[in-house]
Order: structure tokens, then C-alpha cells, then sequence
């Protein structure tokens, strides 16, 4: 028979201050949780797992960007579209998560006012989900060697701090620290200054932290 409680082999006789010592080393299982919650009491504790899942929900986490273009010739609103059909269809990403973006209206035919609000609000501050990269982490992906060439703009995200605004802009890999405004419902532009040569087609990188 293996030991029951540790220092005390079975068929072994014992005092009581073994028993004590070996009473007070025993876990006490029936408040143990492996999960937090609002639910949880002061009288529960809580295993490692629970505490270091816990602790990673609050941390931000690691950016992903593609390193290639996602699309060569987008809109603004498509592209977030885009992020919100490529989390639905993600394996990693919890039903749960998929469930609550559907109440919030970020659903697969997602519409413009709601891609807005989800790039804004939502997808910024979650983690797996898809959403258009920001302005500074698409500049630190580049600069540090990791994104693909590509001659055409792509929308990126403004955020500064906390500051989270309502402009669309584009960046491009010729000229990576200059900003340009573009239109949302518009996927490229003509060249104003030489109307004969072709659009300038806008991409996009899905992004998300992981």
C-alpha cells in the first residue's frame, strides 16, 4: 500500500505529533480551484495554473504581423472585415470569444459602423483576435527586417498612447516613417501629379497579439 501522508508508511504505528505534522501537510482539496472568476470567495485558493492564467489574460502579449501583404487592393472597411472573418474561422481562438463578437454585431457581414467599433474598441485590447496592425508596431516590424517589400500603401491604425482617433491612415515600405490620410471606403487612389500612370492599389497585414 503506498503513504497515505507523507512521512507515515503504511502499517507503521505513530505518535501523535507525527500524525499533527502529517495532518497539517495534507492540501485541503475541497477549496482548491483551478479557475478565477467573480464567482471566487475569499475561502478558496486558487492552483498554479489558475494564477498564471490569470496573469496572462492581464499582459499584452506578443505581436504578429504577416510578413506579406494579406490583399494587394482593399478598402479600409474590408480589411477589418477581413480581420473579423479570419478570427471567426481561427482554431485557436475560444468559442466564447466568437460568441461575444457575434452579440456585439462583429460578425461575418460585419458592417461599417461595427468595423469601426471593432478595430477601435474591441480587437485593440484582446488577445488572438485579427485587426489591422498599428502605426508604431507595423514601423518596428519593419525597421526590424521582419515584413515583405511591397511597393503600394496599406492601411495601418492610429494610437498614441491612449489616444485611439477616428483617421484612416496608410503607410508604405519606400517611405516608412510618412503618414498619408486615406479614404475608407476607397481600396486606391490616382496619382494627382501624373494622371496617366495607374492606381496606387491600398493592402493591408492582419495583425493580433498572441
Amino acid at each position: 500500500m503506498a503513504e497515505k501522508y507523507s512521512g507515515i508508511a503504511a502499517g507503521n504505528q505513530v505518535n501523535a505529533s507525527d500524525m499533527e505534522a502529517a495532518l497539517d501537510r495534507k492540501e485541503d482539496v475541497s477549496n482548491k480551484t483551478t479557475s478565477l472568476s467573480a464567482s471566487s470567495t475569499d475561502a478558496q485558493y486558487p492552483s498554479a495554473k489558475a494564477v498564471r492564467d490569470a496573469i496572462q489574460k492581464l499582459m499584452r502579449g506578443t505581436l504578429w504581423i504577416s510578413s506579406s501583404l494579406t490583399s494587394t487592393k482593399i478598402t479600409w472597411y474590408e480589411a477589418v472585415r477581413t480581420c473579423v472573418r479570419q478570427t471567426h474561422s481561427a482554431s485557436d481562438v475560444p468559442a466564447a470569444v466568437k460568441a461575444e463578437m457575434n452579440d456585439f454585431g462583429y460578425t461575418t457581414s460585419i458592417d461599417d459602423e461595427h468595423c469601426l467599433l471593432y478595430q477601435l474598441i474591441y480587437a485593440m485590447d484582446r488577445k488572438k483576435v485579427y485587426r489591422l496592425p498599428e502605426i508604431d508596431e507595423w514601423q518596428h516590424s519593419y525597421f526590424d527586417g521582419k515584413l515583405e517589400y511591397h511597393s503600394q500603401r496599406e492601411w495601418v491604425w492610429f494610437n498614441y498612447g491612449d489616444h485611439r482617433t477616428y483617421e484612416y491612415y496608410l503607410i508604405s515600405c519606400d517611405y516608412p516613417n510618412m503618414l498619408n490620410y486615406g479614404t475608407p471606403n476607397r481600396d486606391s487612389s490616382m496619382n494627382v501629379n501624373f494622371p496617366n500612370m495607374p492606381y496606387h492599389n491600398f493592402g493591408f497585414r492582419l495583425a493580433r497579439m498572441v
